[in-house]
C-alpha cells in the first residue's frame, strides 16, 4: 500500500488521464502549474512516454505523486473485433481507476479529467469526486463521439449513447475547460453547459528556438550527415568526439558550429496517424515537390514525429517513393529531443481536421514557441490560433498536397533572404511568443494558466472552505 500525503494548504488535485500521460502534454502543464501554486498533484494515467522533466523536481520532493499502469498490449484492429474488445478494455480501465481514485492517492479537493476518451473516466472520476467531496473539473481537448464516428459512423448507436454519455457527465461537473471558444459555444448550445472556461493551449518552457550547436548534436544523432543514407524511420545513432566534428545536412563545425547558408528547407510535422490527420496530403505534396524541383540537389527534408494507428501504412508509402530533392522521415524522439528538433526547423506542417470542429492541434503551440511559422489546412475554429502573421492557413475546397507542393515550393524559391515570407513569419512569431530569453514577458502557458486556470481552482476551494 502506497502511503497517502498530507493535502497541501491549497489543496490536492487529481489530475487523471485514460491514456499514455507521457502523450499528453496538456494535462502534464495542468500537473507542474499546480505543483508551481503549491497543490500537491496525484497524476494518474497509462504507463509509456516519459513524462516532461520539468516534472521532476516536483516528483522528488513529493509534491507530484505518479501512478501509472499498464493495459494488456493490443495492435490496431479491425471493427468487429474491436466491439468484443472494448468491454474488456474499459472493465479493465475502469478497475484501475477505482483502485487509484478510490483506494490509493491521497484525499482530493479536486478531481481534473481529460477527455476524450470520456468512457469510462468520466463515470468513475464524478463517483470518486462525490466519495471524496471534492470538485470535479473536466478539460475537454475533443468531442469523444466525433472520433468514435469516425470508426463507425456518425449514426451507430455506439456513438450515440457514448455522445450522451458526455453530456450526461459533462453537465454534472463543477466547471469545465476547453481549448477553444468555438467549443465553449458548442458546449452551451449542444450539450446545455454554461461558462465553460476557454483555457487555450500556449507553448511550454521547453519549446524555444535551438542553437546551432544543439541542433547539430541531434542531427548527428539522428544520422542526418552527408552520404549517409538512414532508413525512413530514423534511428539514433551513437557518437562519438571525431562524428561530431563532422558535418550535418544542415550545419558544419569550425571554431564553432553554424547553419549552412545553403541547408535544405527543414520540414517538421508532428501526427498521431490517426484518420482525422491526412498524413497523405503531406507525403503527395512533398513527392510531388520533388518532381517539380527536378534535380538532385537536396532542398527539403521533412521529419514526421509521433505514433498511431495508420503510421505501418504511411512508413510503407513513404519507402516506396523514388525521390531525389526531397528526404521524408520518421521519427520517434524522447521527450528532450521533441523541443530540440521543433526548434531546429524552419516551418511547421499541422494535417489537423478536427472530428468536432472545435478542437485545436496543440502541437502548433510547440511550433510557436520553438520560433517555427505554422503551415495548417483548414478548419472553422482554426482561426482562432493561426493567423497571417504566424502561419499560413490552407485555402478550403483546394488539395491540399497541391497547396503544400506550392507553399513549400515558394520557401525553397525564396531561400532565406531577410525579406522573405518564411524570414517574416518566423521574426513575427519569436515576437509573440518569445525566445529562451524572453519567454517569461511573452504569450505562455505560465502566464496564460496563472491567469485562467488557478482562478478556478482557488474559487473551488474557497466554496468548499466556506
Amino acid at each position: 500500500m502506497i502511503e497517502r500525503l498530507k493535502s497541501s494548504a491549497k489543496g490536492s488535485v487529481a489530475v487523471v488521464v485514460l491514456g499514455d500521460v507521457g502523450r499528453s502534454p496538456r494535462m502534464q502543464y495542468h500537473a507542474l502549474s499546480l505543483a508551481e501554486h503549491g497543490f500537491h498533484v496525484s497524476l494518474v494515467g497509462l504507463a509509456g512516454s516519459s513524462l516532461i522533466q520539468a516534472l521532476n523536481p516536483h516528483i522528488e520532493s513529493n509534491s507530484v505523486s505518479v501512478y501509472r499502469y499498464k493495459l494488456p498490449y493490443s495492435r490496431s484492429v479491425g471493427r468487429l473485433s474491436y466491439l468484443f474488445m472494448l468491454p474488456v478494455k474499459m472493465l479493465l480501465q475502469a478497475m484501475f481507476l477505482v483502485m487509484t481514485l478510490f483506494m490509493t492517492i491521497s484525499k482530493p479537493t479536486h478531481v481534473l479529467v481529460q477527455t476524450p476518451p470520456a468512457i469510462p473516466v468520466l463515470p468513475v472520476a464524478w463517483l470518486a469526486a462525490r466519495w471524496h467531496g471534492a470538485k470535479f473539473i473536466v478539460d475537454w481537448h475533443n468531442l469523444g463521439f466525433t472520433l468514435l464516428g469516425l470508426r463507425f459512423g456518425t449514426k451507430h448507436p455506439l456513438v450515440r449513447v457514448y455522445g450522451w454519455l458526455e453530456r450526461l457527465f459533462g453537465r454534472r461537473a463543477n466547471r469545465c475547460f476547453t481549448v477553444s471558444q468555438q467549443m465553449t459555444n458548442w458546449m452551451l448550445a449542444n450539450f446545455n453547459i454554461p461558462g465553460a472556461v476557454v483555457l487555450h493551449d500556449k507553448p511550454a518552457p521547453q519549446f524555444f528556438p535551438r542553437s546551432p550547436a544543439v541542433s547539430h548534436t541531434l542531427f548527428h544523432r539522428l544520422n542526418l550527415v552527408p552520404g549517409a543514407h538512414p532508413p525512413p524511420d530514423l534511428p539514433y545513432i551513437s557518437l562519438t568526439k571525431e562524428t561530431l566534428e563532422g558535418p550535418t545536412l544542415f550545419t558544419a563545425c569550425g571554431t564553432d558550429v553554424k547553419r549552412l547558408p545553403d541547408r535544405p528547407l527543414l520540414v517538421v510535422s508532428g501526427t498521431s496517424w490517426t484518420p482525422d490527420e491526412d498524413v497523405d496530403a503531406l507525403i503527395d505534396g512533398l513527392a510531388a515537390l520533388d518532381s517539380q524541383l527536378d534535380t538532385d540537389t537536396l532542398k527539403v527534408v521533412c521529419i514526421i514525429t509521433g505514433m498511431g494507428p495508420m503510421r505501418e501504412a504511411g512508413m510503407a508509402k513513404i519507402a516506396s517513393l523514388k525521390l531525389r530533392s526531397a528526404r521524408i522521415y520518421s521519427a520517434w524522439l524522447t521527450a528532450e529531443d521533441y523541443p530540440a528538433l521543433i526548434g531546429s526547423a524552419d516551418v511547421g506542417v499541422s494535417l489537423h481536421t478536427s472530428s468536432s470542429g472545435v478542437d485545436l492541434p496543440m502541437k502548433i503551440l510547440d511550433m510557436f514557441g520553438s520560433g517555427v511559422p505554422a503551415i495548417s489546412v483548414h478548419f472553422k475554429t482554426i482561426t482562432e490560433l493561426v493567423s497571417k502573421s504566424t502561419g499560413i492557413v490552407l485555402e478550403p475546397g483546394i488539395n491540399v498536397a497541391d497547396q503544400l507542393c506550392e507553399t513549400l515550393a515558394k520557401m525553397v524559391a525564396d531561400g532565406r533572404q531577410p525579406d522573405s515570407t518564411l524570414a517574416k513569419l518566423r521574426a513575427r512569431v519569436i515576437a509573440k511568443y518569445g525566445d529562451q530569453t524572453t519567454m517569461e514577458g511573452a504569450d505562455r502557458w505560465r502566464g496564460n494558466w496563472a491567469k485562467v486556470a488557478l482562478p478556478v481552482f482557488l474559487d473551488e476551494t474557497k466554496e468548499k472552505d466556506e
